[in-house]
């Protein structure tokens, strides 16, 4: 398993669950790996992502985290979660969006395993399922 498939079961669980709101949850494309080119200049090979400064200049920040729940609860404007799995460390930059969201009045939290994903998402609906 990766992180890739623990997001997609995630969500796979989330829209069959609640599915009045899957439009509701998303992800945010941020740290997905772009295809890369290699070229040769002035006598070196360089490797390049044609599409990487395109999505930088529209607006992709590194350390947003993997998904938003556009849903308020319990006195909170919405849930960020950051995936991460096995011994994957949150970097500074997702330290820094974590505290700068909670400022906001926003909820978020790390989720390594479906089994977490699933209590956090119903806790904070107040759902159980």
């Amino acid at each position: 398993m990766s992180e890739a498939s623990l997001q997609i079961a995630c969500v796979e669980w989330f829209d069959y669950q609640f599915s009045r709101y899957k439009k509701l949850l998303w992800a945010v494309p941020n740290g997905e790996k772009r295809d890369s080119k290699t070229v040769f200049r002035k006598g070196k090979t360089v490797r390049y992502s044609p599409t990487g400064g395109k999505v930088k200049k529209m607006g992709a920040r590194a350390g947003v985290l993997d998904l938003q729940l556009a849903i308020a609860r319990k006195g909170f404007h919405g849930l960020f979660i950051e995936m991460k799995y096995g011994k994957g460390r949150l970097s500074p930059e997702q330290k820094e969006y974590i505290e700068l969201l909670t400022e906001q009045g926003y909820y978020c939290v790390v989720c390594n395993e479906l089994l977490l994903f699933k209590s956090i998402i119903t806790n904070y609906l107040g759902e159980n399922r």
